[in-house]
């Protein structure tokens, strides 16, 4: 019979299984976990970034396996910090009635509330259960001061591997022995730095600087900056925005290297071991991530603005253009950015937290108010129910990938408001007098609150879920074109000042108010006097000290002007070098059937444009579109300059053969 072919995950597997070494006592403590009245009912895997804890989670997941129990893989970013640990057995299946139920939880460093973690794992932790937690950070003194420390749960501190195993490694990932040497001498058995170094090609040329000084964590710096001294200017720059941004794919790095190859810089950068992959893009390691954002920014700020300001317009375009589920990534994807910057941490949502917002049904509001009965108090909940027979289409939730509720909140429109509910909910009542107050008597235009707010878990305390709930309620910043204030409530103000301060808000100390005994603060975002759409732009400006960094180009306004049409053109025009980008365009739907669609979109542009030649002085329609797109000048100013243009009168011929080429391609 002919065997079926391997799928690439099962391809990653074996790749991953033939290059993984050592680590031979670990896996016989956990094999002896494995065993029918074993003692050993939990494991920490401790030990620096980089060491190689993850890897060896994977190899635990694959021995248990085959050994027939049951497993499931967490990452404790992907829970909320402090109490909302206790839904970590949530996320894993029963109890097999065969075998064992094996939970793996790594990046435990994440989880702020180390006690928090030990009581559900104690009381969650049954006979057929066996917990791995991995952590950078040793075992503390909620974990050893456990009765049952170093017996039912021990720690297993992971040293780095010996030189038999890191050459072993590099015969695998078949590495040149000429270059054997230096790379052991470097990477100090630190798996990341290995591969690394396999990535780089070997560490041979790199002369005969001494790094027996360095820590790890600088050396996973100096080798990445051998990995990209070794690319092209495209994978380079792939790499720089990977270790920006929050998460890349394949059409946001397209977009974000015009002109380039960005699908032949993702493939590239996807094929890299230490980079993860999602479902919503890669990600590099933590330490090649810091340690590469951190060189940019100090070494050569000025290129670090560039990237940064790609890749803000490539995030903020998108909020303009795009529908909800869109939206709402945009938003964690800035977020992210402001942490980026070093600015309002708390707003930042870490990679691998996999959530997705929905309307509110029915079935819902029971969940819903239970959240806000358990944390302000039951008339909160009451007030929930109420406003959600109101206004329901004012209520999002978020879930995770299982469906489990991860927060809510609640906008309302204070213009849909009756006397008789305004009477009901001192919170609304406040809020109502003083808007009507600043706006000369009535309200005009939209006018939102977000009256409710709250993690399932951690209510407002900052942390990623919390950013991700308070990220949905930002949409009408960003969205409204006629609304002169928005306000929203908050428990405790002072933890929330520094992401307050860089996001413009002010205190209404006039509009506080109390319900069920307890004080409730109010905030407000004044755009009386701002254009729309410009609170985002006025964010990152702050962020980074520049209030005209974030302006967007002519192009980019035209953009948001242009009807979906030449919107799409423009589009498929930062592609022109990419094929497989321009065969997801839907200007290439009527090439379905082609062999190649993206070649065939991309011959038609090309004729496109090379149809501007005469229908302009100086064929200055075609100039601009090729200086543009087809063979990118440095910047447009400096595009506008070589053809004696003002940069102003160079952005609108460009914008008149958009159009051309659009009505071209019919």
């Amino acid at each position: 019979m002919r065997r079926r072919g391997q799928s690439l995950e099962e391809l990653e597997q074996v790749a991953e299984v033939r290059a993984f070494v050592g680590r031979e006592r670990e896996r016989a403590l956990f094999a002896d976990a494995l065993l029918a009245g074993s003692a050993i009912r939990v494991i920490l895997v401790v030990g620096p970034g980089g060491i190689g804890k993850s890897a060896l989670l994977r190899a635990f997941e694959r021995d248990a396996r085959a050994a027939g129990h049951t497993t499931v893989h967490l990452d404790a970013r992907d829970l909320a910090a402090g109490p909302g640990v206790r839904t970590l057995f949530d996320h894993a299946p029963k109890p097999p009635r065969r075998g064992l139920r094996v939970v793996m939880l790594d990046t435990a460093e994440a989880v702020d509330d180390e006690r928090a973690l030990v009581d559900v794992v104690m009381r969650g932790c049954g006979p057929r259960d066996r917990v791995i937690v991995a952590s950078r950070n040793p075992p503390g003194v909620a974990w050893r001061t456990l009765a049952s420390w170093g017996r039912a749960a021990r720690a297993l501190e992971l040293a780095p591997l010996t030189d038999a195993q890191s050459r072993a490694y590099l015969r695998a990932r078949r590495v040149g022995r000429p270059a054997w040497g230096d790379t052991l001498a470097l990477a100090r058995g630190y798996p990341l730095l290995l591969a690394l170094a396999c990535d780089a090609g070997g560490l041979a040329s790199r002369g005969p600087r001494d790094h027996g000084t360095d820590t790890p964590q600088a050396l996973v710096g100096v080798l990445c900056e051998t990995l990209l001294g070794g690319v092209d200017d495209a994978r380079r720059e792939a790499f720089e925005l990977a270790a920006l941004v929050r998460t890349l794919n394949e059409e946001s790095l397209s977009a974000m290297l015009p002109g380039r190859d960005g699908a032949a810089a993702f493939a590239w950068l996807r094929g890299l071991s230490f980079v993860t992959t999602s479902r919503e893009g890669v990600f590099p390691h933590d330490v090649a991530r810091d340690a590469v954002s951190a060189d940019l920014r100090w070494r050569r700020p000025a290129r670090w603005k560039a990237l940064f300001r790609r890749a803000f317009r490539y995030w903020a375009r998108r909020l303009v253009t795009t529908h909800d589920a869109d939206f709402y990534a945009a938003m964690l994807e800035l977020g992210w950015l402001a942490r980026s910057a070093g600015v309002a941490d708390a707003l930042a949502v870490p990679s691998g937290l996999a959530l997705s917002r929905h309307p509110v049904g029915p079935e819902d509001i029971g969940a819903i108010a239970a959240i806000f009965e358990r944390f302000e108090g039951p008339e909160s909940a009451r007030l929930v129910r109420h406003w959600y027979r109101r206004q329901p289409e004012a209520f999002v939730v978020l879930r995770h990938e299982d469906g489990r509720v991860a927060g809510a909140t609640a906008i309302l429109d204070l213009g849909k408001t009756s006397a008789a509910d305004r009477r009901s909910d001192p919170g609304v009542a406040a809020v109502y007098r003083r808007a009507t107050e600043l706006l000369g008597g009535e309200l005009r235009g939209s006018v939102p609150y977000a009256r409710f707010l709250s993690s399932a878990e951690q209510y407002q305390t900052p942390c990623p879920t919390i950013a991700a709930v308070a990220a949905v309620t930002t949409e009408p910043l960003l969205r409204s074109r006629d609304m002169p204030l928005y306000y929203s409530y908050i428990a405790d103000p002072a933890a929330w000042a520094e992401a307050h301060a860089f996001a413009g808000v002010q205190r209404a100390p006039e509009c506080d108010f109390v319900l069920d005994g307890r004080r409730f603060a109010v905030i407000v975002h004044d755009r009386r006097d701002k254009a729309p759409g410009s609170w985002v732009l006025e964010v990152m400006g702050r962020a980074l000290g520049d209030p005209t960094l974030g302006d967007p180009d002519e192009e980019e306004a035209a953009e948001v002007a242009d009807g979906p049409r030449v919107r799409e053109v423009r589009r498929a025009l930062r592609a022109l070098h990419d094929p497989r980008t321009l065969a997801k365009s839907p200007l290439g739907r009527a090439h379905a059937t082609h062999a190649s669609p993206g070649k065939a979109l991309q011959q038609r542009l090309r004729a496109a444009i090379e149809a501007l030649a005469g229908t302009s002085p100086d064929d200055r329609l075609r100039r601009v579109v090729e200086l543009t797109y087809v063979k990118p000048a440095p910047s447009q100013d400096h595009a506008a300059r070589s053809l004696g243009m003002a940069p102003s009168t160079f952005r609108r011929h460009l914008t008149a053969a958009v159009a051309r080429i659009a009505a071209e391609l019919g």
